[in-house]
């Protein structure tokens, strides 16, 4: 009677250590699962949406796409790719893309600044001028505005 008891403690115990041991293998492999991907989102009650999904690489690109779509009104979609970085006199992040920005039918390239502070992303909006090539830049940096806020939300 003395050895069961031996055996199912010494049981228990192998059972104990092995659900710990594979606990902790579970929780290294979601250590191990990289996050470098965000998503925004903004929608109003008049019908207007925009969507932001951005991958952040290795190398500190960054790519990705955004669609804004405003109410009865030529909706621009496209992928991108650029930087994210600290642009001068600001304190918060700011991604400086390129975008191939698809409207009726119509692809053009066009420089695309998107701010970012706590779960939000403001893309930027201004008046537009071909740089020479056919990709379309900020005319004036100084005056681009940012009248949307995009909320971050979960990846789909």
């Amino acid at each position: 009677m003395k050895n069961s008891k031996y055996i199912l403690l010494a049981v228990a115990v192998v059972i104990v250590i092995l659900a710990g041991l594979t606990k902790d293998k579970k929780e290294v492999v979601n250590e191990q699962e990289p996050k470098n991907e965000v998503c925004y989102i903004w929608n109003t009650e008049a019908g207007d949406s925009a969507s932001l999904r951005m991958s952040f690489e290795e190398n500190g690109n960054v790519s990705g796409t955004f669609n804004f779509e405003p109410y009865q009104k030529d909706a621009k979609k496209g992928a991108f790719d650029g930087v994210v970085m600290i642009l001068e006199g600001e304190s918060l992040p700011t991604a400086q893309l390129l975008w191939q920005a698809n409207g009726e039918g119509v692809i053009n390239t066009e420089e695309l600044y998107v701010k970012f502070s706590d779960g939000i992303a403001s893309p930027g909006f201004g008046e537009m001028k071909d740089r020479g090539d056919g990709v379309y830049v900020y005319a004036s940096p100084e005056n681009i505005s940012y009248p949307i806020n995009l909320q971050q939300t979960d990846c789909q």
